[in-house]
Parts: C-alpha cells; structure tokens; sequence
C-alpha cells in the first residue's frame, strides 16, 4: 500500500480522488 500511496503521490489530484475512493470502499483499497 505505501508504494501505491507514493506512486500516486506524484499525481496529486487523483491521489485525492483515490483517496476518497479509498475511504467510502475499503476493500477497494485493499485489492489494490
């Protein structure tokens, strides 16, 4: 999860949306 989190760092604005995503699905997350 840190290197997903750090490579989506880069791209600030999806990094949001990817966050977002991540807290209404955790288990989307998880899966990534």
């Amino acid at each position: 999860m840190d290197q997903v989190f750090s490579h989506l760092s880069t791209d600030f604005p999806h990094a949001i949306f990817f966050r977002v995503e991540a807290e209404e699905q955790p288990l989307y997350c998880k899966g990534e």
